[in-house]
């Protein structure tokens, strides 16, 4: 890292501290007040074959799936629902969406903790950045992981209730005024004060007695 992106000071964010002074993640906070379609899954496979996707998903009944990937035009077919890439319509659907499929990027599975979607992720090979998501996401109990189109990993997973909403503070915004305060306290003690305003909103956050280091 002191290659990649040296800095003087460095700030990294996460879904949980890990006992070190990582702050919350830097996404958009939640105004999103829409209401979950049960039976409505969100599926964001960019590098994956449309066609293997959709053999797998198809065989499921009782679900809607939402697949953005690179159609021309949407195409409805069954439970199927093709969707050309849409920054629009894609926030629509993840808002109204019980549940999202997707490799394992680290801001779409934020914004999903933080609304409260259930989550499966197959993460992208040799990406160490996405097995490491996926796993932390897996330990903290945030969602499910699965390394091939799974059917029967699908079932199951679809099977289970949707988590509580975990509703992030707004980062961007605390770390724009510990600038402008000329940063006298240092970044331990904003990532302190931080997850201290995540407590605030979210019962049962995992190791909640844990100190940060």
């Amino acid at each position: 890292m002191r290659s990649f992106a040296p800095a003087n000071i460095s700030l990294g964010v996460h879904w949980h501290h890990f006992n070190n002074p990582i702050l919350p993640p830097l996404i958009e906070p939640n105004h999103q007040e829409t209401e979950h379609q049960a039976n409505k899954i969100l599926v964001y496979m960019p590098f994956d074959e449309t066609d293997e996707i959709v053999d797998c998903l198809s065989s499921v009944n009782g679900y809607d799936f939402y697949i953005y990937c690179s159609a021309s035009l949407p195409k409805d077919e069954g439970n199927i629902h093709l969707r050309p890439f849409s920054h629009h319509g894609f926030l629509a659907d993840q808002a109204s969406c019980s549940g999202i499929i997707s490799n394992a990027g680290f801001e779409l599975l934020s914004e999903a903790i933080q609304g409260g979607k259930k989550l499966l992720v197959q993460p992208l090979k040799g990406q160490m950045e996405q097995i490491s998501n996926a796993l932390a996401l897996e330990k903290l109990g945030f969602g499910e992981v699965m390394h091939s189109h799974d059917t029967p990993t699908l079932r199951r997973w679809l099977a289970k209730p949707n988590p509580d909403p975990r509703p992030y503070p707004n980062v961007a915004g605390e770390i724009v005024k510990w600038f402008e305060g000329g940063m006298k306290q240092d970044h331990a003690g904003l990532a302190q004060r931080l997850w201290g305003q995540y407590m605030q909103q979210v019962v049962g956050y995992p190791d909640d007695s844990a100190e940060l280091a």
